[in-house]
């Protein structure tokens, strides 16, 4: 199945989705593949808003400089600390009794990360509008994914942590 064809079935059935991904031959490959794919999309989210930004900071930074500072903060900075954070989460099931892997935590925080990321998209392009509601909407946007990447997230870490019913016996 394709990736757009996964996010889609996220949103219909997390559970079920994050439940193929932990269960199919997703090697540490195909995490990392989704943790730079994510923070990709998330830096491609920024660039629209970023031409107004320097354009309001008189003597501030260019768009170039602004782009290249959000390219290393989103691209070569972000992973390192979604690694940890993934890390973070696996210590906490385990004090809690869960019964995951390092592996699948990782799954979970960063396919829930590339979940959210076209919804990031369609807030970046929102807040690049030259509109009056243009911000309003950006932030509603920015909401859902939040919520979005929370629950996508808590359901990744209770697929991940939880052993189904079956293998409870």
């Amino acid at each position: 199945m394709s990736i757009a064809l996964d996010i889609i079935e996220t949103y219909g059935n997390p559970r079920r989705a994050i439940r193929k991904k932990l269960n199919g031959s997703t090697g540490e490959g195909r995490a990392l593949a989704y943790l730079l794919a994510a923070c990709l999309l998330h830096f491609c989210s920024r660039l629209p808003m970023l031409p107004r930004q320097s354009a309001s900071l008189e003597g501030g930074p260019s768009f170039h400089a602004l782009a290249s500072g959000q390219f290393i903060g989103a691209v070569l900075i972000a992973p390192l600390a979604f690694y940890a954070l993934a890390a973070a989460s696996r210590l906490i099931g385990r004090a809690f009794g869960g019964r995951g892997n390092w592996r699948d935590s990782r799954i979970a925080l960063f396919w829930a990360l590339l979940s959210v990321a076209p919804i990031g998209l369609a807030a970046g392009a929102a807040a690049a509008l030259p509109f009056e509601f243009d911000q309003a909407v950006a932030d509603a946007l920015s909401l859902f994914a939040a919520v979005a990447f929370a629950v996508i997230w808590a359901f990744g870490i209770l697929e991940a942590e939880v052993p189904p019913k079956s293998a409870r016996t």
